[in-house]
């Protein structure tokens, strides 16, 4: 198992590998492991919406906001939401899943939000 002064002191306890996995191990990785796949997600989307943009999607019919870009940025002279209403969405989007993903980090640490104003 992993080498931890606080695995070792549940070892010695008595308590169980699943017992020590899901109460001491879990908790301590949940925080990490959410930002990470935040990280992951909001890249994910920044990549497929710029190769849509490229007009290297696999699908170049489907509705994509990368696409829809494309198409309107002729019109951003004339008529700018066509082009500004994804890329707003694709900002909100990403901000959106950051923002969720440090609050589970934060909410598995325990770091309570009113001590960080203080």
């Amino acid at each position: 198992m992993v080498e931890r002064d606080f695995v070792e002191a549940t070892e010695s306890m008595g308590l169980s590998r699943v017992r020590i996995l899901s109460g001491e191990l879990f908790p301590n990785i949940l925080g990490p492991m959410m930002v990470e796949a935040s990280l992951r997600l909001t890249y994910s989307i920044g990549v497929i919406a710029a190769l849509a943009f490229l007009g290297l999607s696999a699908d170049p019919n489907a509705a994509n906001w990368g696409t829809m870009i494309q198409q309107n940025q002729l019109a951003l002279a004339t008529a700018p939401w066509g082009a500004l209403a994804p890329i707003i969405a694709i900002a909100v989007l990403t901000m959106g899943t950051g923002l969720f993903g440090d609050g589970i980090a934060r909410t598995a640490a325990g770091i309570d939000r009113q001590r960080d104003d203080a």
